[in-house]
Formats: structure tokens, C-alpha cells, sequence
């Protein structure tokens, strides 16, 4: 009996080590780093768009992966549709197709991917119809299309892009909501199809989008 528990036990410790084999030769997941041509390594978002490419969001530039090979983008101080800022802390696509850049200190980046070319939107204190803050946390998009961008101590912005955002003529639509406090949002999620939900570190708030005006009705639970 002895001896058959023995050969038991063997053959399984046979089937586990071959098991833990085959997982390790056939791995589910690749490694892209800088030496694959990413523009460095310190990531901060990633996102795949609907076309199916991954674009990632670096300390040194936007990086959008075909699964062979890296285009990079960078800022261009003398370009003004290329990137506001290389650190890039914050991706979304739209609707409509385009990704949203957000960065560390330079506001939010729209790029539209028929042109090439980036929207910028900045936070100029003197104007209260640019974004509330530059430095970018977070952004979603509501059912109507507009998106709520929020920024780091400065609450959140509700953005309608015009139809051609890169005509000087046609200003994007902005318009600044404050959270109670001046909270600063650290997660945000659709709840329902017109109730987003905001988090800060102490509080989270219920936000309702079914008014076309900026009136915002605040729900508060301290945790």
C-alpha cells in the first residue's frame, strides 16, 4: 500500500511540474518596453480605441501601438496641435472617436484622428470660460456627448466640443461645476444612464446630468 501511495504521489508531482511548464512556455501576455520603441518606461494609462490600437499614456510622450510597432507623439513648442505637455497622466476616447489626453500640469489634449492634430484646452486664470484646472484627474462622457473633465483641486468641467474643434471660430463650450469643499476627485463611474458618481478621500457625491443647465444636485454620505 505503501509503495502505491508513493507512485501516486509521484505521478502527480510529474503532472504539476508539467503543468507549471507548459504555462510558462505558452504566456498569455507580452512584455513591450522601451527597447520594443515605447517612449518610456514609467506608465501612467492605458487604452485601446475601437479601431483596436493600445495607447499609452507616458512621462515622455503618448505612445499608440498597432501590435508591431509605436508611433509616438510629443509636444512641438512651435506647433500649437501637437501636445500641450509629454507627461500624460489620463486617456479616453469619446463617441465619436477621439482620445482625450490628459496631463500632469498642461490641461487636456483632444486628438482628432482624421487630421492628426491635437485640441488643446487650458485653464487660463483671467478666463472663466477655459477648464478649471490643469492638472487632470479624470474623464468620462455623458449620454449627450458632452464630457466631464475634472481637475485637481478644482473641481470639474462639463466640455461640448463644436462640430469642427479645430476651426478658430467655434470655442469649445465650457462650463466650470465646484465641489463642495473644493474636494478633490480621485474616482469617478457612471451609476446610471444620467447619475455619475464622484469620490474624493472623505466623501462621495451623486451628480445628475438630466438638466441641460449647469444646476448640479449634490447628494453627500461621509464615509
Amino acid at each position: 500500500m505503501s509503495h502505491l501511495l508513493l507512485a501516486i504521489t509521484f505521478i502527480f508531482g510529474l503532472c504539476v511540474v508539467d503543468t507549471a511548464a507548459k504555462a510558462q512556455q505558452s504566456t498569455p501576455y507580452e512584455s513591450i518596453s522601451t527597447a520594443e520603441g515605447l517612449s518610456q518606461g514609467m506608465v501612467f494609462d492605458i487604452l485601446q480605441d475601437k479601431e483596436g490600437f493600445i495607447w499609452v499614456a507616458t512621462k515622455n510622450g503618448l505612445n499608440r501601438y498597432d501590435g508591431y510597432s509605436f508611433k509616438v507623439f510629443t509636444n512641438d513648442p512651435y506647433n500649437v496641435q501637437t501636445l500641450s505637455s509629454n507627461t500624460i497622466v489620463k486617456l479616453f476616447e469619446d463617441s465619436k472617436g477621439r482620445i482625450w489626453a490628459g496631463t500632469e500640469d498642461a490641461g487636456v489634449n483632444v486628438y482628432d484622428k482624421k487630421s492628426g492634430k491635437f485640441y488643446r484646452l487650458l485653464n487660463t486664470v483671467s478666463d472663466a470660460s477655459t477648464i478649471s484646472g490643469n492638472a487632470i484627474r479624470l474623464i468620462n462622457e455623458l449620454p449627450d456627448g458632452r464630457v466631464l473633465v475634472a481637475a485637481a483641486g478644482a473641481g470639474f468641467n462639463l466640455i461640448k466640443l463644436p462640430a469642427l474643434p479645430f476651426d478658430k471660430d467655434q470655442a469649445p463650450a465650457i462650463t466650470r461645476l465646484a465641489l463642495p469643499n473644493n474636494a478633490d476627485v480621485y474616482g469617478m463611474g457612471k451609476i446610471k444612464a444620467e447619475r455619475f458618481g464622484l469620490a474624493e478621500w472623505t466623501a462621495a457625491f451623486i451628480v445628475s446630468t438630466r438638466l441641460k443647465t449647469p444646476l448640479i444636485n449634490w447628494q453627500e454620505r461621509n464615509f
